[in-house]
């Protein structure tokens, strides 16, 4: 789900709105017509009712709201896209019609259920291109869609077909105006938090809270001020006296459009935070997570007080306020509301020099319009021109990147060249694997000035030094990242670390809780540093990474989401979750359709190709790695998305071994290695003595550190080296052993290995285990309790007869593992014979393992239901429909999340 300000209904504590019932009826016509404008001026309250519309909605669904806050950005029609597609929680990708398709296969995959588009602040949209847009969405949509456009102006729309049609509900002035009701419910709500004076003001004896205007803003004004209430009576009565100083600064925060207390602290040099410059003002919006915005009419008034020198000074401070936040676009449009476009252009080169990481993908858009407003010809405006393209399809950037080397050579900006032939080196790299020529010396005579060009000199020269295999060279090379600033240097410098098989490096001191608080890209490269280095157990890992995906998904990067995905696939299958592995893996591989260079696409692949370990055959993987099915040749040094499954690919890649066993990496990829290196042995082992060396060689491995195993090496070859291991005498690899999950399905893999004593082991392991029936066993719950096997209806007369079988079998299938007692406390409440109750349980259960097992002999333990001291134990691989019916709907929500709606 979308989170932001932008994506968020912007409305008054709970406890502060006033309820509006008529108005939220009238709201609830949005899903049934095509079109609802809500058209009144600043005040009407037209936000905080579709917000309590919205609320009630999620009590009582009658379909999805989608919300969005419109911003003069929004006059683009293509940065208004990619705002309705991220509010969608779709991944805005490629042209502007590329965008509407995303958009409208994202709507079409939530029929039948229906979606508003509530556009609040519209009145952003009337010149012709968005307005133009949204009639094409208003024509192509499918019919589970509907468009609510809330604005302060009528939206010149050609609605008459609709309006004939029945398809188009329109709310005026006149329904926001405020009923008798709604009026004592605010005088009740505002009665409460007034200061005496506003609550007991007084004219002969008539309380003047008895004859409020029906205008919202103005009525809770005058609750506040008296009935003379307006912008000069917010001066005269409320604004005129307030300290001289904390006036200064209130107005200078009227221009943000939130204030929030860090931003409070910077407009007021501190002397502020924002529940102190606010207390006691009416028309203030409290979110409830400590962000505020003033009323449009408290913004107007406090702005019209300030000179032109005072309001430029303003907006300059909330620009500088904003930079230093690195909120870059928000901070250029103030730079450029104060009428300073060399600080917009600085604040644009400052922009793109980030990691692409740390640019959100509309304020890409943002800055890109606004810097083609004032220099269309600038070096930066090409870097942003390209940059468009960077972030879906790479090398169609080139000639951008190239343009905007050419003109910051001209006029002398070495750190913006540097940067244009960073990504140039970055897309070259990526799409043909060899070093563009001259593009190196050129960085090389940039890299001695400045503060980007010799960060992009050192990142060139250790990207190429480790494409050789030095990696002594390529790590030193890092050393010219300290002329970045802190945060661009973490993302670089992590991310370097992790390519260059130091993982022990990157984010020295962090801890998993960490992750949050990183600059935005540091947390992807940080969180893969953590798992490379067996941090977090699979299972703590899986559940960080569960939630990373769908937030870096909707960045919008291309690389970021495959990367993710890449990582969180081999988090899944070591967590022994291959379903969840399988669908992250699908989804990068579908990613890879949009055309990626040969590295990022081997994410995907290696992703696929584990799973495809796991779940089929190590032959299968090889398949997938193959040189001649696009896998990468590792000629000196593994790619990043070999180090996600080393041991695999030193398996199923022979031709890879010998660079791998050259490699001079840090301890846990070394530990991957040789993990690899001992499957090998056991599996290339012809003789006894071979055997033996080969299961010593297992027995090495770091056994006692769980977490660095399980990350590297897949369950079921972790199984065959942990019985190895066994067999040579470790003990605690037996330990282990207990631990890996899909334990009887890789035991399996193992019975039948070429070393007797590996397969015997795994055997005995395996033998401790009840076999498993030749049938397939289903319950229908949803309705009668129905037994099947194989697909057949069982009508055992057992089964049919007997209630209590029926019930104890659905009792322990929704339980899953019960104590005796709570059975019998469950199905003979009412017993006073606690021997008599406990024989019933006894022969019920008898009977019940009779008619799931038919054939099963005495002498063997029962596979569906098994005793585990007091407890009764319902197998892992038993469902019911119910179960199907969870899986089905968390597997949804996982696609959902992941930006998969259509399968969703």
């Amino acid at each position: 789900m979308a989170t932001g300000l932008r994506f968020e209904p912007t409305m008054a504590r709970p406890d502060r709105a006033v309820q509006r019932p008529r108005l939220t009826q009238q709201f609830a016509d949005r899903f049934d017509h095509r079109v609802m404008t809500v058209v009144g001026a600043a005040g009407f309250g037209k936000s905080t009712a579709l917000a309590l519309a919205a609320a009630e909605n999620r009590l009582q669904p009658a379909g999805r709201d989608v919300w969005l806050s419109a911003t003069p950005d929004d006059d683009d029609p293509y940065h208004l896209l990619v705002g309705l597609a991220q509010a969608l929680d779709a991944d805005p990708q490629g042209t502007t019609d590329d965008i509407v398709a995303q958009i409208i296969d994202t709507v079409w995959a939530e029929a039948p259920n229906e979606v508003a588009l509530i556009i609040d602040d519209a009145h952003h949209l009337a010149s012709d291109a968005p307005r133009s847009l949204l009639m094409r969405l208003i024509d192509e949509l499918p019919a589970n869609c509907h468009l609510v456009l809330s604005s302060r102006v009528a939206l010149d729309l050609r609605l008459a077909r609709l309006r004939a049609l029945g398809q188009v509900v329109h709310i005026g002035e006149s329904d926001l105006n405020l009923d008798d009701d709604e009026l004592a419910d605010l005088r009740e709500r505002r009665r409460a938090d007034a200061q005496p004076k506003a609550s007991t003001r007084t004219q002969g004896g008539r309380d003047e809270a008895s004859d409020l205007p029906r205008h919202a803003a103005t009525a809770d004004l005058q609750l506040a001020a008296g009935s003379s209430a307006s912008i000069e009576f917010l001066w005269e009565e409320i604004l005129g006296s307030l300290d001289e100083d904390r006036l200064a600064d209130l107005k200078r925060c009227a221009i943000p459009d939130a204030l929030d207390d860090e931003l409070v602290a910077k407009l007021t040099d501190e002397r502020f935070d924002v529940a102190t410059l606010v207390h006691g003002l009416p028309l203030v919006d409290e979110r409830g997570d400590g962000v505020v915005r003033l009323h449009a009419l408290l913004r107007d008034a406090l702005i019209s007080r300030l000179s032109r020198a005072e309001h430029m000074k303003a907006q300059m401070l909330a620009g500088d306020a904003e930079r230093t936040r690195e909120r870059h676009d928000v901070a250029i449009r103030h730079y450029l509301a104060a009428g300073d476009e060399s600080s917009v252009t600085a604040q644009a080169r400052e922009f793109v020099l980030m990691p692409i990481l740390k640019q959100p993908k509309d304020a890409v858009v943002s800055v890109h319009n606004t810097m083609h407003q004032i220099a269309p010809d600038a070096a930066v405006t090409a870097a942003l021109d390209a940059s468009g393209f960077y972030v879906h399809r790479e090398i169609d950037g080139t000639s951008g990147f190239e343009r905007c080397a050419r003109l910051a050579r001209e006029r002398g900006d070495r750190d913006l060249e540097a940067w244009a032939l960073h990504r140039l080196l970055q897309i070259t790299l990526m799409w043909l694997d060899n070093e563009p020529p001259g593009l190196l010396d050129r960085l090389r005579e940039l890299g001695t000035e400045g503060s980007f060009a010799p960060a992009a000199f050192a990142h060139a020269e250790s990207t190429i030094a480790q494409h050789h295999g030095d990696v002594e060279t390529a790590l030193a090379a890092l050393d010219g990242y300290r002329h970045l600033d802190a945060s661009t240097e973490i993302v670089m410098r992590a991310e370097r670390l992790c390519d260059l098989g130091r993982p022990e490096l990157v984010g020295a001191g962090l801890s998993p809780d960490d992750l949050a608080d990183l600059p935005p890209g540091a947390e992807i490269y940080i969180s893969f540093a953590m798992w490379l280095r067996g941090e977090a157990l699979p299972e703590l890992a899986e559940a960080i990474v569960g939630d990373m995906i769908p937030s870096v998904t909707r960045r919008g990067y291309n690389q970021a989401t495959m990367s993710i995905l890449a990582v969180g696939t081999s988090i899944a299958l070591a967590a022994g979750q291959y379903d969840v592995a399988r669908r992250r893996a699908e989804h990068a591989t579908e990613m890879t359709d949009l055309d990626y260079g040969a590295l990022i696409a081997l994410m995907a692949r290696v992703a696929a190709a584990s799973v495809a370990a796991c779940t089929d055959s190590d032959e299968a993987a090889a398949h997938l790695l193959a040189v001649e099915q696009g896998g990468v040749e590792i000629a000196a040094w593994p790619a990043r998305a070999h180090l996600l499954a080393l041991p695999l690919v030193y398996l199923v890649r022979p031709d890879a071994r010998p660079a791998l066993d050259q490699c001079d990496l840090g301890p846990a990829l070394t530990i991957a290695v040789r993990a690899g290196q001992a499957l090998v042995a056991l599996r290339e082992a012809t003789t006894s003595d071979e055997s033996v060396a080969a299961r010593a060689l297992a027995a090495r491995l770091p056994w006692n550190n769980e977490p660095i195993l399980r990350v590297h090496v897949l369950p079921h070859h972790l199984t065959e080296l942990a019985c190895a291991a066994t067999a040579a005498g470790s003990a605690a690899a037996r330990d282990l052993l207990g631990r890996i999950p899909m334990k009887r399905e890789c035991l399996r893999r193992v019975v039948d290995h070429a070393d007797p004593a590996v397969a015997n082991l795994a055997a005995a392991e395996l033998g401790a285990f009840p076999e498993t029936p030749s049938f397939r066993l289903d319950t229908n719950v949803l309705g009668s309790t129905t037994l099947l096997r194989d697909g057949a209806v069982v009508d055992d007369a057992d089964w049919v007869r007997r209630a209590r079988v029926r019930e104890l079998w659905a009792l322990l299938l929704e339980r899953r593992r019960l104590h005796r007692l709570e059975v019998l406390d469950t199905m003979w409440p009412d017993h006073t014979d606690e021997a008599k109750a406990a024989s019933n349980l006894r022969s019920t259960l008898s009977t019940l393992q009779r008619v799931l097992e038919p054939d099963r002999d005495a002498d063997t333990p029962p596979f569906f239901v098994s005793a585990d001291r007091e407890h009764l134990v319902v197998a892992d691989s038993v469902t019911s429909s119910a179960d199907v019916f969870d899986q089905l709907i968390s597997d949804a929500q996982a696609d959902e999340q992941s930006g998969l709606p259509g399968r969703a």
